[in-house]
């Protein structure tokens, strides 16, 4: 007997729905579609009695989040018992190339060693190629790429009890996957809302379906039965168990029904004066009406950021990077948390010069793909950004340019709009905060396209573009009045692309005398209100970088034979050495 069995039927940041994922079920054999993105997991296959070492084959989508890190809190059960002798049979992985490099790269930072190793002795990869037919439990399966806009997904068609069944990942069908699920007995497909809340969720944004338009496309393609998965979830259960609509709470509070709409879905909250009506109307308390899921203040979070640092400069990165991972998995849904400990940590690979950066830089895109998908504007955008930066790393520049588009436009300056009310408010001290660092950005902006405008010129051999690049850099730079070790930075990047001895010692002597000078903004007028100590830590760890690539890399191996070069590193050693 054949069964399907639903863990989850929500998209990434559902809570009560769990990320969709589910079980084929034949004969008591276990075929897990998906894993869901937390350690919810295990007890989604408790509630249905299925027991972990019952799952013998799992197919993994795609790499997103919410469909593989449960993945990873099964290899934690898995490495134990496999330690433990008490797996004797093989579990099998199905899944794409991109996603089992994420799996393994996933596992092997997250996962203590002796656990990761256990692991890997018990499970067998398959990585799938488009059109693939396997046969697992019984059932063929044929599996099939399923021209995702975003990450590569893979889809399967199967056949049970004589009715074939599409499952299409979950993006809206590529037109090109029409005929192949035309007249299908069933099709698995999203839809992350109803049509008519599309202005609040923007499914299509996100190379989703609301329930309408998949409707409307699998009815046109003489599909028989639509299973839809990967909604959003709301927050009115209370209100459903009373068989009370919307309407009939707004009438009851003399409220419109779209207010309603958004106190259920988190868009906006009741005002405090209608909470003892509100409570009355649902039969319920005012304590349990205003309980919420635990989650981290923003100053927890800043303070946990802080104590991040403390732990990479006395302890390492790697024991930060698990602190952090551990963090995140007690708080999954807190976006503020994911965002300032990735943010932090992406930033110290470089402050840092951390080794194998590649390893945790691919943890740290997963998170940003989930962020990307977040309702707060700043961090959906910054996240975005990051994939970018991504993207143009590995040269994908048809994927950088596809997320650049995404990013939104806009004609309003906040900042500049909080400024002059600061200042029409007389709070001169908070204005003058802002302006002074939009001076200190706008300078920062402007060395950024010198520089990039330099490194063009000296790929196109437009040496005398180059020069005269470099000494509007320091011009600028000394016109502002910035850290003093900065207006030399371009002379010295220059000398390297150059490889001219003479002015490359010129540069590092400016240098490396400047960059022992503390940087005092508060004796400038431009800055007197900005806080100068991050500037002349983040000076000190330039030195120790600059030290390791005059040391090991490859930039100045042209300097090597130059005494006066040796006696500058030699220096260089001694001052990193007292600090």
């Amino acid at each position: 007997m054949e069964k399907l069995i639903f863990l989850g039927t929500g998209n990434g940041i559902t809570l009560d729905l769990y990320n969709t994922c589910f079980v084929i079920q034949k004969n008591n054999q276990n075929f897990l579609i998906d894993t869901g993105g937390s350690v919810e997991i295990l007890r989604r296959l408790k509630n249905v009695n299925i027991e972990l070492n019952d799952i013998k084959n799992i197919f993994i989508s795609h790499n997103h989040t919410d469909h593989i890190l449960g993945l990873i809190w099964m290899f934690k059960k898995m490495g134990v018992n496999a330690i433990a002798g008490k797996i004797q049979e093989k579990i099998n992985i199905y899944c794409n190339d991109v996603v089992y490099e994420s799996i393994v790269e996933i596992a092997k930072r997250i996962l203590p060693k002796k656990i990761a190793n256990g692991v890997f002795e018990v499970v067998d990869f398959h990585v799938l190629n488009d059109g693939e037919n396997l046969t697992i439990n019984g059932i063929n399966y044929k599996f099939f790429d399923i021209n995702a806009k975003g990450t590569k997904q893979f889809g399967f068609e199967c056949i049970i009890n004589n009715k074939r069944i599409e499952f299409l990942g979950d993006e809206t069908i590529n037109p090109k996957l029409y005929e192949k699920v035309r007249n299908a007995d069933f099709v698995m497909h999203e839809a992350f809302c109803l049509d008519s809340e599309a202005h609040i969720f923007h499914p299509y944004e996100k190379n989703h379906s609301t329930v309408k338009t998949a409707s409307e496309i699998m009815n046109e393609l003489n599909v028989k039965n639509l299973i839809l998965y990967h909604t959003e979830e709301t927050h009115g259960e209370k209100r459903k168990e009373l068989s009370l609509t919307q309407e009939q709470v707004a009438e009851f509070l003399g409220v419109s029904t779209p207010a309603v709409n958004k106190w259920e879905k988190g868009g906006s909250y009741p005002d405090i004066t209608l909470f003892p009506a509100l409570a009355r109307l649902l039969k319920t308390d005012l304590n349990t009406l205003l309980s919420f899921q635990d989650d981290l203040s923003d100053v927890e979070i800043v303070n946990f950021v802080d104590e991040l640092d403390k732990i990479v400069q006395e302890n390492g990165y790697e024991i930060a990077f698990q602190m952090a991972i551990d963090k995140i998995h007690d708080f999954p849904t807190c976006e503020n948390l994911i965002y300032s400990a990735v943010m932090y940590l992406t930033g110290a690979l470089i402050l840092y010069n951390v080794s194998e950066s590649e390893q945790y830089q691919k943890v740290f895109e997963a998170f940003y793909e989930q962020l990307s998908h977040s309702q707060n504007t700043e961090i959906k955008e910054m996240a975005i950004s990051m994939l970018i930066s991504y993207s143009l790393n590995r040269k994908d520049f048809s994927k950088a340019e596809e997320l650049i588009n995404t990013l939104p436009s806009s004609s309003i300056d906040k900042e500049e709009r909080i400024a002059i009310l600061y200042t029409e408010q007389n709070k001169f001290l908070d204005a003058l905060k802002i302006w002074e660092h939009r001076i200190l950005n706008s300078v920062t902006e402007i060395q950024t396209a010198l520089m990039n405008m330099l490194d063009i010129a000296v790929k196109e051999n437009r040496i005398e573009d180059a020069d005269f690049y470099t000494d509007v850099y320091e011009q600028v730079s000394k016109l502002f009045y910035v850290t003093q070790w900065i207006p030399y930075n371009a002379k010295l990047s220059l000398s390297v692309l150059k490889k001219d001895k003479k002015e490359c010692l010129v540069a590092l002597k400016s240098t490396l005398t400047a960059m022992r000078e503390k940087w005092k903004p508060e004796e400038n007028p431009l800055y007197r209100h900005l806080e100068s100590s991050e500037t002349n830590i983040f000076s000190e760890r330039i030195l120790s970088m600059l030290q390791e690539e005059m040391e090991n890399g490859n930039e100045f191996t042209f300097m090597e034979s130059s005494q006066e070069y040796q006696e500058l590193l030699q220096e260089l050693r001694n001052h990193n050495d007292i600090e």
